[in-house]
């Protein structure tokens, strides 16, 4: 076959191409996005509304309905479930899984926007949100402290996530477990009733006073000033000096005469612990498509910085970091390889040093092409392409070595290496293409799977089915050019066979005897003559018997 024929004669040729798939391989294995899980985007939303004071039934006639109603108007809706509660509207939009997503995204924030005024105004919150695989936290680190003040923990993690935030690989920075800081007033009922003040006149001008109210705004023509009746309280003193009472002489009974005033936190719906210890966390998010070792390494140097500037109270630690699950899986692939190398070595020994050795290299150059080609198509290094290349290991060597195998026996029978390289591959062509063509058909359903079950599995069989693919060019080009130049003639390693295999065969005709003589012939004396007809012949290739 010329295609054969060309990779063998043409040596220069074969040797830039055997480097250049090496150095593309080890430049996708250094450069291809690394994460726990491959990347996918469902073409799902989710839309929260927020309506303080409204009943079920009130959220669903007034928010869901007019809603629905507008996002069913999009084409190619799945379905659309809304869960109620008192005051809380959480909607889940589910598209057809062959849409683009970032089209129907703008699709859906646009009827939102377009509904709105219409809604009723008392809405605080109309969100929408994409669900995206990047929202896994890849590193929650804690500031662990027993004895500072949650203000100063909340200071300090706020300084924490904006020296994060700056990274260009982070899509967002989020802290947990801080108690949401208020102000508390203790009215004195007895001092109230002396004063003749009601309860729910001071809780009335606490809530008329803790508001922004929008006072519109001045034109003056190229500049614009928006104007805001701002009372919102932010310190003790705020609260303190607020008057609840004028007499007709004119005196002022302010809050603080009847009240204590003091900051307190509200109550949590959970806490916090690292290794038993009161804490704070912040929770780290990667981007889709990054190398997480790249990122975790900019991460570690912005931490680092960051734990020298702590007072000596606070200190942090890693309660969760994604980059050693990853680590350990590509150290895992690491070691299999390893095995895998030596275990070929180890089965191909009595095809010889030099054939063991080019079966070999068909496994670190699989490797390297299936590598490179997954990265060219867009996939990522994950857990699952991992199990797919560790897969892959114990399928790549199956073409070599049935080409390494045909090339030593036409070269047994006298015709010289590039003969054989060349007539020995050719011969077995359909063969090998048919046993790849089994094996790339066996793992095509699953590479085939729908939705979003095969968006997420899908690295996995392509992982294997390229590696294979990579594994049948490399027996049918670099095998042959590399058995044309390393294989030495028949008689020296018939030498070298017969030799190793005389010391196997004396000791198997020594042991051979002794049992046909203990079962044939009891004794010395009464020597059976049918005994002389049994002798093991080896003639350095087979054995039989006589």
């Amino acid at each position: 076959m010329k295609f054969i024929q060309f990779f063998v004669k043409n040596y220069q040729f074969t040797l830039v191409i055997f480097v250049a798939l090496l150095l593309l391989g080890y430049n996708s294995l250094r450069n291809m996005p690394r994460a726990e899980d491959p990347p996918f985007g469902a073409p799902i939303f989710s839309i929260v509304a927020v309506y303080p004071g409204t009943t079920p039934s009130d959220m669903e006639q007034l928010v869901a309905e007019p809603i629905e109603e507008e996002l069913y108007q999009l084409g190619d809706i799945k379905k659309i479930t809304s869960t109620i509660n008192d005051g809380l509207l959480v909607m889940l939009v589910e598209f057809t899984y062959d849409v683009d997503v970032e089209t129907k995204n703008n699709d859906v924030i646009r009827e939102i926007n377009k509904i709105r005024p219409e809604l009723p105004e008392g809405i605080i919150t109309l969100d929408v949100n994409r669900a995206s695989s990047s929202d896994v936290a890849i590193l929650q680190t804690a500031l662990v402290s027993p004895t500072a003040d949650f203000n100063v923990l909340e200071n300090e993690a706020e300084r924490l996530e904006k020296e994060i935030e700056r990274l260009k690989d982070v899509k967002w920075v989020e802290i947990q477990g801080i108690p949401e800081r208020s102000i508390r007033v203790d009215l004195d009922l007895q001092k109230l009733g002396k004063l003749n003040i009601a309860l729910n006149q001071v809780i009335g001008l606490l809530q008329a006073n803790n508001v922004n109210i929008p006072g519109g705004d001045v034109d003056l023509g190229k500049r614009k000033f928006n104007i805001k009746t701002n009372s919102e309280f932010k310190q003790l003193e705020d609260v303190a000096n607020m008057v609840v009472k004028t007499s007709a002489e004119g005196a002022i009974t302010k809050i603080t005469d009847v009240a204590d005033i003091y900051w307190d936190y509200a109550s949590s719906d959970h806490i916090v612990r690292q290794n038993g210890q009161r804490a704070v966390w912040v929770i780290t998010a990667m981007k889709d498509r990054r190398n997480i070792i790249d990122l975790r390494a900019s991460l570690a140097e912005v931490l680092t910085s960051f734990e020298k500037s702590l007072p000596s109270s606070i200190k942090i630690e890693q309660a969760f970091d994604q980059e050693v699950g990853v680590k350990n899986r590509l150290s895992g692939l690491g070691k299999d390889f390893a095995i895998a190398i030596f275990l070929v070595l180890l089965t191909l020994l009595p095809l010889g040093t030099r054939a063991s050795l080019i079966v070999m290299i068909s496994i670190p150059l699989s490797l390297s092409i299936g590598l490179f080609m997954l990265d060219l198509m867009g996939y990522t290094l994950n857990q699952l392409s991992i199990v797919g290349m560790v897969i892959a290991l114990g399928l790549l060597v199956d073409d070599s070595i049935v080409v390494v195998e045909n090339i030593e026996r036409y070269m047994r029978g006298g015709i010289s290496a590039k003969a054989a390289a060349v007539s020995a591959t050719s011969h077995i062509v359909v063969a090998i293409l048919g046993c790849t063509a089994t094996l790339l058909l066996s793992f095509l359903p699953l590479a085939n799977l729908p939705e979003g079950s095969g968006d997420f599995i899908r690295s996995l069989p392509m992982a294997v089915m390229l590696t294979v693919l990579a594994s049948l060019f490399v027996s049918l080009t670099i095998i042959p050019f590399l058995c044309s130049i390393l294989l030495k003639a028949h008689e020296k390693i018939l030498t070298q066979k017969v030799t190793f295999f005389q010391g196997i065969s004396q000791i198997h005709q020594h042991t051979l005897s002794k049992v046909v003589g203990l079962v044939h012939c009891p004794s010395h004396k009464d020597v059976d003559r049918s005994c002389s007809r049994f002798w093991l012949i080896f003639d350095g290739s087979s054995s039989h018997w006589l």
